[in-house]
């Protein structure tokens, strides 16, 4: 795959900084930020409630143009929790995305694969065969003969409880995949036919349904509903939780995986670049977590430890700007510029590039398309390493 061109985050910065996002869309990515953070925080409660621990403290985010700050629980990385899921189905989006937009929709259909009902209480062991099918049938000779390859699948499931004699209910889970493929070859409509029914030999309950696909959406699903968790009693959810814990529920495969585990390797992040245009694909080149020699000392007398700076982003007022994450802040935004010169010296560059790019919030230079990305999507300057599992960054 074609990489984009790479800007560093000061280029970033310098492009993104003071832009704004028209007050509707802004209004709307806030309700849907904050409906995600109550789920959260309740299944949280529910999960703690039945021993299940899955916060991992909390962080400070302030606004370096607008001061405006706001605590966040961090969370481990677990699929039932609603931001986790958002977090993570948001990045493959946009790998996925790129992919699609440079790969042609010709070329491009999407699969779903099912393994049917399976008990929850087994639901660890259905879905490691479940996945290994899929990787058997990516490299079925009957594939490899069309020139089809797949480069991305996402597990998802439902939940129903199914009456087991009198009075008893056991959960069920509804396993199966959403499957993102290339054709390299033209097959035809009877060709590709003959193929589709070839292929539901190898697969379970010889289910399969093809069908075209326009956007990464319709593939990069959601793990779980969470208003399906209300179908089960707490034991029953934190079965859930241990059941599925540790799983994976996007792989990419191909080029695809290729193209993303060179980017990791060359410490880049994919981030589409809105601007006067309909938005351009760039990649970022941030600082190796390891590369903090240049860094002063990152906590104060107060105990305020600075975690690290994002890239600029609307999540907590209409501007674009960059957010300084705080472990521990005590309250005071004055106390912290004092024991750290070099964030307000930051923020007065900062608002220097804002006044040049003269964006203050305006209909003119508004940009809607990409709501999610106002406060899902951050590059992190990092000055302290995160935790292992990376704290939540919305």
């Amino acid at each position: 795959m074609k990489r984009p061109r790479v800007i560093d985050l000061a280029t970033l910065e310098e492009s993104q900084t003071g832009r704004a996002l028209d007050p509707a869309s802004w209004e709307k990515a806030q309700a849907e930020r904050l409906t995600l953070e109550l789920q959260s925080e309740g299944i949280a409660s529910r999960l703690e409630r039945c021993g299940v621990r899955v916060r991992q403290g909390s962080f400070t985010m302030i606004g370096l143009l607008t001061e405006n700050h706001i605590e966040k629980t961090a969370f481990r990385n677990c699929n039932i929790i609603p931001t986790c899921q958002s977090r993570n189905t948001h990045d493959m989006m946009k790998a996925v995305q790129y992919w699609m937009d440079t790969t042609g929709a010709k070329k491009t259909r999407m699969w779903v694969l099912s393994k049917g009902w399976v008990p929850l209480y087994e639901y660890s062991k259905h879905h490691k065969e479940f996945t290994r099918t899929i990787s058997k049938l990516n490299s079925n000779p009957v594939l490899k003969k069309y020139g089809v390859e797949f480069v991305y699948y996402a597990v998802e499931n439902t939940i129903k409880l199914k009456d087991h004699g009198p009075g008893v209910k056991v959960p069920m889970m509804n396993l199966h995949a959403h499957v993102l493929l290339k054709a390299n070859q033209f097959a035809g409509k009877e060709g590709w036919q003959m193929m589709l029914d070839e292929v539901r030999r190898f697969v379970p309950k010889g289910y399969l349904h093809d069908s075209p696909i326009k956007k990464a959406a319709e593939v990069v699903k959601y793990v779980f509903k969470p208003a399906e968790f209300e179908r089960l009693n707490d034991d029953q959810f934190a079965c859930l939780f241990n059941q599925t814990m540790g799983l994976r529920f996007h792989t990419c495969l191909g080029e695809l995986r290729e193209f993303r585990s060179g980017l990791k390797n060359d410490g880049l992040k994919l981030k589409r670049i809105e601007g006067e245009a309909q938005g351009e694909w760039r990649l970022v080149k941030s600082r190796k977590r390891d590369d903090r020699k240049d860094k002063p000392p990152s906590v104060d007398e107060a105990g305020n430890l600075v975690m690290g700076i994002t890239s600029p982003s609307p999540t907590l007022s209409e501007v674009y700007e960059p957010y300084l994450l705080v472990k521990d802040f005590n309250g005071s935004l004055q106390a912290l510029l004092a024991a750290n010169p070099w964030i307000e010296q930051r923020m007065a560059a900062l608002r220097r590039t804002a006044d040049r790019q003269n964006a203050r919030p305006s209909i003119k230079d508004t940009t809607t398309t990409t709501v999610q990305d106002c406060w899902l999507d951050h590059t992190v300057e990092w000055h302290q390493p995160p935790p292992d599992d990376e704290w939540m960054l919305v």
